[in-house]
């Protein structure tokens, strides 16, 4: 029996995501199956009385998705994983301490109540504990994984082995009929049969994370334990399952009884056992035998390969990287002499071969062998090494990695051919082959220095020569002039006929004509023509010919030369077009080019026909003198300066450029830019050439652009104060600073006009507009109106009146006659779409009045949306300041305001020397009304009592709600006389209060107030509070209804300042005793 390899699935997906997909499917199923109430889908197995609860469902998912983007990079990825892994900690977590404690902490049927029946379960909805410890060691497993480390992935890999473990238990236990194994701590809630099936796929995803290490090492490794651990598995996974299969057959079909059953079961189990026992034996024999064939294979086939190694005829030495010589060849010995005993180490046969200064470099050299992988060769190079005997030999040498022995040593192979013969045979090779070819080299030499010289004449002046020979009808042709039309000196040399090809058609009968007539009659020819080259470019050549008579006098053959005159001929083409785009060029420019010659007595020049479109005039009537004619149309205003200009530029012999104006034939004023320079003709005749150009239009276009500079200046002025104007409102802390800001920045964001800014206040119902900031003092404008009096706060958008120039009524707030030449504009202020106010202009210009004022209605609708902005941030800012001060109930101060009121007021009165009354009220019996009325009855009770206490106190005092039902009044500037007196007006106006609620009236109210004050009872804020809560408890302790005041020397009241029927009858001392 051989032993499997690992397993290897081919799935698109990678095994741990598709048991992810797996568990993500399982879960929503399950979670269907609770949505619509299916028993069938919480089931997903049949036979099994256990439904998979809905959190056991969503940790599947979670789960699921956890193991599907393992592999995950992104930031966003990893921190969802992280989410997943640790919401299903905590409903497992949670989960298991309700197992554990008994608790009910109400997460059974937080996602999904359960619509299914219990099924015997005592909590239909909970996770079974088997879950939560499962869900627990599979979450740590997949956070472990995420690291490559070996101790985390063998941690990761044995909780996934546990939770595996556990869910094989359940597995059993359903296949078993072991109640226990699904059961297991809490018997009321067993664990389902998917719940099993789904942990187990989970426990097999999170090991498949990472195969190939940690603890599954030893599973996928080819050796001989996993191989056995590989066999072993599946009957370990099987056993339980057959086992199973035979207790159920022989009880059902051989009627046996339980115990008989058992021993069947025990029975096959010792079989399967001492037949896997007796397997695994015989395979482990069969492997140990096979490893002993092949060991003895191997070592036949070192011996055989050590024999011809050491029989080989070329040099071979075995050393490994610690310099030790392991065996050597008898080629090697007999090539260099040494044995290796004589030589063992590296550096001793380096040594005797090379010399003792040469060993650094060798061995240096060798040092690379060492660097190789195994397998891998390397050529040395050649080297000259001394043998034994003492001759010299050349070896080219090549080394080869074998890998490494037992300890771990690198072990070479390095080999050597003997190149000796062979070296001496090139060199004297090459040395004879060196000296025919320095022979022949000099005698070349001098030919083509000679061949040289005339081509490189030739070239140099591209000119070719050439020879006919009338009898045979040749030609004979230098090199250049087979370059000259377009052929390659190596090729052999044309016909006549092939000849007069070459020439181009428009030239040819021209060409042949002069040849003809020199071949004839012996008259020498030199003219021009066309040479057509085989690529279809053309090219000038000038040919020259005289014809060669012999001894009689006869023409026997015509020399002659050819020149490459093609540059020539593209310079004079581009003069020719040159010139003619430079006379197109005067006639097309809209400029007029001109050229005076003021030394000439007639003034002959030149002046482009532009001129009649520019003055007026037609070029033929200035030649009678063409300077005097201009100096005729100069604008009078300019005429001396151009003048002047031009008599500078003469004398400085300089360019000029100017401007100036001139006046045409109609009388219309142009302006004309000049420009041009000096220059001096071939004789030495002062000329001035120029062009002059109509700006007129340029200017006009300047002129714009100015005003239009102006304009962008004012508008970037109008942004910095902008600017400024919104951060000192983003900057205001109140509506105050803010009127002072808008009435510094109005007068200077729109000079011309007057304006008034009003907000909306709210009361009874009724909603009016009031002036709150003024500027330029408007004289249209009312302080006060309601909000329906302006066409803009109905309409909800920017209304301007302008009598005669926009349509429409006048605002019912605006006051007095408008002028003609006045306008009022308003503009609604709001912000999230609510009204804050409402902002007027008076006398603004927009742009219904002129064409330059089409910007001031932009900027101001820009600082009506600023002002609107800051206002609602102010109202905002406040409206959450008075909540932060305000109790919500009674609408008194909280104690935080009272502590920093309080430390306020006693700093101004330790400057000052002032007093402060301190009151601590307490409402008597105020839990009775709570329990007989109601919380409803006592927050009444406590609104009433805080509205007649704001009602009994001075403005400049300041009530807060201490806590519950205990109020504090500060009395600042108050002694403890007028604290005293006060605290029983108060005590009396509650008593007399009478309490409606429901249709019922409540009893009657009394009170216990402590008085203290500053600085009789104390100069701490923490002292005077004592001292009054102690007063205040002193009160309750007299039987309520009552005030007592706490003075360290209390000197008796005025008699008659309180009523003897009062009940202060009681003060305290700082040690608390009564006096």
């Amino acid at each position: 029996m051989d032993f499997p390899a690992f397993p290897s699935l081919r799935l698109k997906l990678p095994l741990y995501q598709s048991c992810g997909w797996f568990a993500i499917a399982l879960g929503l199923i399950v979670l269907l199956g609770w949505v619509i109430g299916s028993p069938a889908l919480t089931m997903l197995l049949p036979g099994s009385a256990n439904t998979m609860k809905v959190n056991t469902a969503f940790c599947f998912v979670l789960s699921g998705w956890v193991l599907v983007s393992a592999n995950a990079r992104s930031r966003w990825q990893r921190r969802l994983r992280l989410s997943c892994l640790g919401i299903v900690v905590v409903i497992a977590s949670l989960t298991l301490l309700q197992h554990v404690t008994g608790w009910n902490l109400g997460i059974d049927e937080l996602l999904i109540r359960d619509r299914i029946s219990p099924l015997g379960s005592g909590w239909p909805g909970r996770m079974s504990d088997q879950a939560s410890i499962s869900f627990l060691l599979l979450a740590a497993s997949l956070n472990c994984s995420r690291s490559w480390r070996e101790p985390r992935l063998i941690c990761s890999q044995g909780l996934a082995l546990v939770a595996a473990w556990i869910a094989l238990l359940g597995l059993f236990g359903y296949l078993l009929s072991i109640d226990t194994f699904y059961l297991f701590l809490d018997r009321s809630t067993a664990i389902a049969a998917n719940t099993v099936v789904g942990l187990l796929v989970l426990s097999i995803g999170a090991l498949s994370l990472h195969p190939q290490k940690g603890l599954l090492a030893v599973l996928s490794s080819p050796s001989l334990g996993g191989r056995l651990s590989r066999v072993l598995l599946p009957w370990f996974l099987l056993l339980p399952i057959v086992l199973r299969g035979i207790k159920i057959l022989s009880q059902k079909y051989w009627s046996v009884t339980p115990v008989v059953g058992d021993g069947l079961v025990a029975l096959t189990t010792t079989s399967l056992l001492l037949a896997l026992l007796w397997l695994s034996a015989r395979s482990l024999n069969q492997q140990e035998e096979k490893l002993l064939v092949a060991l003895q294979s191997a070592q036949e086939i070192e011996r055989r390969f050590r024999q011809i190694v050491m029989q080989a005829p070329l040099p071979m030495v075995l050393h490994r990287n610690d310099g030790l010589i392991l065996e050597v060849n008898d080629a090697w010995v007999e090539l260099s002499g040494y044995r290796l005993e004589e030589a063992p180490t590296v550096a001793s046969w380096v040594e005797a071969a090379y010399g003792t200064e040469a060993v650094p470099g060798v061995l240096q050299g060798i040092q690379a062998q060492y660097e190789l992988a195994p397998g891998q060769r390397m050529s040395n190079g050649e080297f000259v090494l001394r043998t034994k005997s003492g001759t010299l030999r050349t070896w080219d040498f090549y080394s080869s990695a074998l890998g490494t022995d037992e300890e771990g040593r690198i072990l070479v192979l390095s080999m050597a051919i003997d190149i000796t013969d062979r070296t001496l045979a090139d060199r004297q090779l090459r040395n004879l082959s060196e000296n025919l070819e320095h022979l022949v080299q000099i005698r070349t030499t001098e030919l083509e220095s000679i061949r040289d010289q005339l081509e490189t004449a030739q070239r140099v002046a591209k000119v070719g020569s050439w020879a006919f020979e009338i009898a045979t009808q040749t030609i004979q042709w230098s090199p250049q002039l087979f370059r000259l039309f377009g052929m390659d000196p190596c090729e052999p040399e044309p016909s006549f006929e092939e000849h007069q090809q070459q020439i181009d058609s428009r030239d040819r009968s021209y060409w042949l004509e002069s040849v003809q007539r020199c071949i004839q009659e012996g008259i020498p020819y030199s003219i021009d023509f066309r040479v057509l080259w085989r690529d279809g470019s053309i090219h000038w050549v000038s040919g020259q010919g005289e014809a060669v008579r012999d001894a009689n006098g006869q023409i026997v053959r015509l020399i002659g030369t050819a020149i490459d005159i093609t540059d020539r001929k593209a310079t004079e083409l581009r003069l020719a077009e040159a010139e003619a785009q430079a006379r197109l060029l005067i006639e097309k420019n809209p400029g007029v080019v001109y050229r005076f010659y003021p030394s000439l007595p007639d003034d002959k020049g030149y002046i482009s026909p532009q001129i009649e479109d520019l003055i007026g005039v037609p070029p033929s009537q200035w030649d009678a003198g063409l300077a005097r004619t201009w100096q005729d149309f100069l604008h009078p205003g300019d005429r001396d300066w151009v003048v002047s200009q031009f008599q500078a530029a003469v004398t400085e012999q300089r360019a000029y450029s100017f401007e100036y104006r001139m006046i045409r034939t109609n009388g219309q004023t142009i302006w004309v830019r000049d420009q041009g320079e000096i220059l001096f003709e071939p004789d030495g005749t002062l000329a001035i050439q120029g062009l002059a150009v109509d700006i007129t239009a340029l200017k006009e276009t300047g002129l714009a652009l100015q005003q239009r500079l102006q304009e962008l200046n004012q508008r970037n002025r109008e942004m910095q104060l902008l600017g400024q104007f919104s951060d000192f409102l983003q900057a205001c802390s109140s509506m105050a600073e803010a009127g002072q800001v808008i009435a510094s920045f109005m007068p200077q964001l729109f000079p011309d006009c007057r304006g008034q800014l009003s907000l909306l206040q709210k009361e009874a119902n009724l909603e009016t507009l009031q002036a709150v900031v003024t500027w330029g003092q408007p004289t249209h404008t009312q302080s006060s109106f309601l909000l329906s009096d302006c066409w803009a706060l109905r309409r909800g958008m920017a209304y301007l009146y302008h009598p005669g120039q926009v349509p429409g009524p006048a605002c019912h707030h605006v006051q007095g006659a408008i002028a003609p030449d006045e306008s009022i504009f308003c503009l609604p202020l709001s912000a999230f779409g609510e009204i804050l106010g409402h902002l007027q202009f008076e006398r603004l210009v927009t742009d219904t009045s002129s064409p330059g004022d089409s910007t001031a209605r932009p900027l101001a609708e820009t600082v009506a949306e600023q002002l609107a902005l800051a206002i609602a941030n102010l109202q905002l800012r406040e409206t959450l300041r008075q909540e932060n001060l305000r109790d919500p109930l009674t609408g008194l101060f909280n104690r935080r305001y009272l502590q920093e009121f309080f430390e306020q007021e006693l700093s101004r009165a330790k400057r000052n020397g002032d007093n402060i009354g301190i009151l601590l009220l307490d409402i008597d019996h105020f839990k009775r009304f709570n329990d007989e009325f109601g919380h409803d009855a006592g927050d009444v009770v406590l609104k009433q009592v805080s509205r007649a206490l704001l009602n009994q106190v001075r403005a400049s005092d300041v009530v807060c709600r201490f806590g519950g039902e205990e109020i504090a009044i500060l009395m600042p500037g108050a002694n403890i006389e007028v604290s005293a007196r006060k605290a029983d007006q108060i005590r009396q106006a509650i008593a007399e209060l009478v309490i409606d609620y429901r249709d019922q009236t409540l009893p009657p109210l009394t009170v216990s107030i402590g008085v203290t004050a500053f600085p009789d009872s104390g100069i701490t804020g923490d002292a005077l509070l004592k001292a009054a809560d102690t007063s205040l408890y002193q009160a309750k302790a007299a039987g309520r209804n009552c005030v007592v005041v706490s003075q360290p020397n209390w000197r008796k009241l005025e008699e008659g300042a309180i009523e003897k029927s009062s009940p202060i009858a009681t003060t305290l001392d700082s040690s608390g005793s009564s006096s």
